[in-house]
């Protein structure tokens, strides 16, 4: 954790005029970001300097000061009554009919504490303005804010709303460069199930690289049918080639969460992180739901894998499907481990291997291993059209050939829709290989049947089955059970919601309505 002391001298810069003061600001490192979790804005009020030429030093108090990172340092007069809108939390996209409520997050730029302000909403005929009274939000602070009237969505069309905020304490805010935000609501015709795909890169050789292997248990303990973590080795006997020099990581252990975060280091790949990172991406909307099948023939030992997506939204440009074999369960080889002795513990929730107490270096077994990349890093270059319509179906297939040293009993196939244009993995799927004698379909959805459609009070699920999580219209979770013949829903909101159903094989994605009147 990085600590820091900051210092203004008013007769020189040399360390004798800094240390001749008392430090303006003193942190100790605690309740500081690790190096690689991101920066944080701190600030100090040099109020009593006004008018005198003056100098600025920062101190390393780290707990071994070794390194602190510093950036987009500024001294500003704060104006009062000075507000910004920092951000809209609503959602992009939703299915209709629906009554969202618009939301966001002011931050107090000025000097003064912010009492009152009005909010207005308008989607470009009618606008609708909140007035807020009783608030306390001080210097440089933030406030979330719901406004009282929602938006009421019932055409299936794009609905762009614009956002503004003024009269700060009953006067004209001095800056209204930065008081509105436009955003636009899409229309769906459903709203997927969202998975995050972590790709954690490490290997045997990195003394760090535990912590990894810790994170993406914890991960995987927690959220068993959301998130999929794909372990990409570098520089060990599990290395695939391409797919370590394609995710190309500056250090080790690191990660990319679905493409589109990264995280480096210790202070970036742990299970306090990576279930942060969960919680950014769940709720992202995907515009495709993605169901698959992977058929093992053991005369030939291949594997016929079968995508299937399903597209929300109308879509162009260039996406592509992809396919990563992994296994579990490989080796037991050595692992570098400078965890040993370490406290708090370190120990993996699902192996149960506890580095705190096992040797420098430990033998252990590794799950998620990445062994091939079907499409390449960037997917099957045609394997999707350049124009996709809303309720569009595609499938692509692939066949890999599993080499004998590979454990068919171990096996799992992750599915992915990648956008090409920006690198993100949209959504993914995994699944277990299924043995065959020489017939090869995809998932049969008709295994499991849900009814009836509409719903009232109770959802009845017939065939063979895990457990259920049922998701609103707008991709939250509301319900998850065990498998059962009836499911309890008479608590539930009346709308449209999706059934994601996990098999011994698959996962199955039903759609229905629940009418509780």
């Amino acid at each position: 954790m990085d600590g820091i002391e900051i210092y203004v001298s008013t007769t020189g810069n040399t360390p004798t005029d800094f240390l001749a003061t008392t430090a303006l600001y003193n942190s100790t490192g605690i309740g500081e970001p690790y190096i690689g979790q991101g920066w944080a804005t701190r600030d100090i009020d040099i109020t009593a300097y006004s008018g005198q030429t003056i100098y600025i030093a920062f101190r390393n108090n780290n707990y071994n000061k070794l390194v602190i990172g510093i950036d987009n340092i500024s001294v500003v007069e704060l104006s009062d009554n000075n507000a910004e809108l920092t951000s809209l939390n609503f959602p992009q996209y939703t299915t209709i009919p629906a009554l969202i409520d618009i939301e966001g997050t002011i931050t107090n730029v000025g000097g003064n504490t912010i009492n009152s302000m009005d909010i207005t909403w308008t989607d470009g005929t009618n606008s609708y303005i909140d007035n807020l009274t009783g608030l306390t939000i001080s210097s440089l602070a933030s406030y979330n804010f719901t406004h009282n009237t929602q938006l009421n969505l019932v055409n299936s069309s794009s609905q762009t709303i614009d956002v503004f905020i003024d009269n700060i304490n009953g006067t004209t805010d001095p800056d209204m460069s930065n008081n509105s935000l436009t955003q636009t609501i899409t229309t769906a015709s459903f709203i997927p199930t969202k998975r995050v795909i972590f790709e954690e890169a490490g290997g045997t050789w990195c003394p760090w690289c535990p912590e990894g292997i810790v994170a993406m248990e914890t991960i995987e303990q927690n959220y068993p049918l959301t998130a999929i973590p794909i372990a990409v080795h570098n520089g060990d006997i599990m290395t695939n080639t391409l797919y370590d020099a394609s995710l190309n990581m500056p250090t080790y252990p690191s990660a990319r969460i679905d493409r589109k975060i990264e995280a480096t280091g210790m202070g970036g790949v742990n299970a306090t992180k990576f279930m942060e990172y969960y919680a950014d991406r769940i709720n992202v909307f995907s515009p495709v739901e993605i169901n698959a099948d992977a058929i093992f023939d053991p005369s030939t030992r291949d594997i016929t894998i079968t995508l299937q997506g399903e597209f929300a939204i109308d879509l162009a440009g260039d996406y592509r499907f992809n396919a990563v074999i992994l296994e579990d369960d490989v080796g037991p080889y050595n692992q570098n481990n400078n965890f040993t002795n370490w406290q708090p513990p370190v120990i993996a929730p699902l192996s149960g291997i506890n580095f705190s107490t096992s040797p420098n270096p430990v033998s252990i077994k590794f799950d998620h291993v990445a062994r091939d990349i079907l499409g390449g890093f960037d997917g099957s270059i045609g394997s999707l059209p350049s124009t996709i319509i809303t309720g569009a179906t595609h499938t692509y297939q692939y066949t890999h050939t599993l080499p004998s040293n590979h454990n068919e009993n171990n096996i799992q196939v992750v599915g992915m829709v990648i956008d090409n244009n920006t690198g993100e993995i949209l959504n993914g799927v995994k699944v277990d290989l299924e043995l065959t004698t020489n017939v090869k379909n995809i998932t049969d959805n008709n295994s499991v049947i849900i009814y009836p459609n509409p719903a009232k009070d109770e959802l009845n699920i017939k065939g063979d089955y895990l457990m259920v999580e049922i998701y609103d219209n707008l991709g939250k979770l509301t319900l998850s059970s065990p498998a059962k013949k009836s499911i309890d829903i008479s608590l539930l909101k009346n709308g449209l919601y999706t059934a994601r159903i996990k098999t011994k094989k698959s996962s199955i994605s039903k759609k229905f309505t629940i009418d509780n009147q």
